[in-house]
């Protein structure tokens, strides 16, 4: 997205603040953040990094940049590790159905049941499988 595209988005698609400082550090921890090789802000010429504080480059040009990127690399859930593995797990209104005391000590009680007893259990999956992992 170039800074014309950008300077036409709607302002509720323009990412915010904090979703941009987000991903600018998603971003360089996905490549190595000592040589930055491949980084769509990685500037050749000056070896620098075009979204960082000591940056040249206009608010919206660095937006651009990061949105572009993190519209190229959605963060991932477990849900979605879990998908690539097992493909044909039931799924319902987009959660996993299976109750994460099956997989995580954390949901389960003394006696190896589920911990959240009493609590919606659609809730709890969507809860648990829609956390984000690196």
């Amino acid at each position: 997205m170039d800074a014309v595209e950008y300077i036409r988005k709607p302002r509720a698609e323009v990412m915010d603040a904090i979703k941009f400082i987000e991903e600018r550090r998603r971003m360089c921890k996905s490549f190595n953040s000592l040589e930055c090789k491949g980084c769509p802000a990685f500037n050749a010429y000056e070896l620098s990094c075009v979204v960082d504080k000591a940056s040249k480059v206009d608010a919206k040009g660095q937006i651009a940049i990061v949105e572009k990127w993190s519209v190229a690399h959605p963060r991932k859930t477990r849900q979605d590790l879990f998908l690539e593995q097992w493909p044909e797990a039931q799924v319902e209104d987009g959660v996993l159905t299976l109750c994460p005391s099956n997989v995580s000590s954390m949901y389960r009680n003394s006696y190896g049941g589920c911990a959240n007893y009493g609590a919606k259990c659609t809730d709890c999956c969507r809860e648990f499988w829609s956390q984000e992992v690196e």
